[in-house]
């Protein structure tokens, strides 16, 4: 029952044989959305059906808009209409083996945001941000890393370092802060090798039962094809973001069911870009993109 675990996050109460026995490892930790939806039920007195359904159609549609004006940095807008149609079409996958997961569709607007910040090299904003997405859901956790490989150069090494060294240290304390407030020892720990090895045997399996129909394959598969074309020549936060989304791609393999690309669908952000640029370069070689101009400029400053 889904309003019970919403009192159980919110209480820090698990069933008596642990999180894990309801499918629902490590999200005691994830206490954004539960508290967001506590605070709007005790407000309007709605059903929590009604305010998670209104929690997920609204920062999806928020998303939705975001992403448009996203990619829109590096294409024309019919192009970036195409991507917004295909996370349309994809986006159904999501809700395969789903069951309590309500920070999904605002941790999407998180990532979106957190990318921008990146691109734009805002670190006090991506701090910020860094900060709300922890509470909502902790798979932010590496994004230090790419802010360092986005944007580290001779000139500026030693001042991206010490950014990327305070982020970290903010995403880390955050974590295990969550972690020890909420702390739980009735599940075993999830991110160790034998997990890994586990978990990775389980998925490998799922993908040689399900073929070319395996959800992740359906979700990032042609991104990921079209990214990869050229992506050295993209500029370099473009480039190093399909980098960052195969690194975590074989974290989720790793550590997750990966059929569940649910928690996947930030991996769109990264790859959209850079596939569409693709697309268009192949149906119009004779026109330019927004983002050719972006990429000189970053080669010739």
């Amino acid at each position: 029952n889904r309003e019970l675990l919403h009192r159980a996050i919110l209480d820090n109460r698990p069933p008596s044989s642990g999180w894990g026995s309801v499918g629902a490892t490590k999200t005691n930790v994830r206490i954004g959305v539960v508290h967001l939806a506590e605070s709007i039920r005790l407000l309007t007195n709605a059903s929590l059906h009604d305010i998670y359904r209104g929690i997920d159609t609204v920062f999806l549609s928020v998303f939705l808009l975001g992403l448009f004006a996203y990619l829109r940095q590096w294409v024309p807008a019919l192009y970036a209409l195409v991507g917004l149609m295909f996370v349309g079409a994809v986006l159904p996958l999501t809700y395969l083996m789903h069951y309590f997961q309500p920070w999904d569709r605002l941790q999407l607007c998180l990532w979106l945001l957190v990318l921008q910040t990146i691109k734009a090299h805002k670190p006090v904003l991506l701090a910020g941000a860094l900060c709300v997405g922890m509470l909502v859901k902790f798979d932010m956790l590496l994004v230090p890393l790419l802010h360092l490989a986005s944007h580290a150069s001779r000139q500026s090494v030693k001042r991206v370092t010490v950014e990327t060294a305070l982020l970290s240290l903010l995403a880390v304390c955050l974590y295990f802060g969550l972690d020890g407030a909420f702390a739980n020892t009735g599940d075993p720990a999830r991110f160790n090798p034998e997990t890994a090895f586990l978990r990775a045997s389980s998925n490998l399996g799922t993908i040689n039962d399900r073929g070319l129909s395996h959800p992740a394959l359906l979700l990032h598969g042609l991104p990921l094809l079209l990214a990869l074309v050229r992506f050295r020549t993209r500029e370099r936060f473009l480039a190093v973001g399909v980098l960052f989304a195969c690194s975590m791609s074989i974290i989720w393999y790793l550590f997750t069911v990966y059929a569940e690309v649910r928690t996947q669908a930030m991996l769109l952000i990264l790859l959209l870009p850079p596939a569409l640029m693709t697309l268009r370069e192949e149906l119009s070689p004779h026109e330019g993109t927004a983002g050719d101009m972006t990429a000189t400029a970053e080669r010739n400053p």
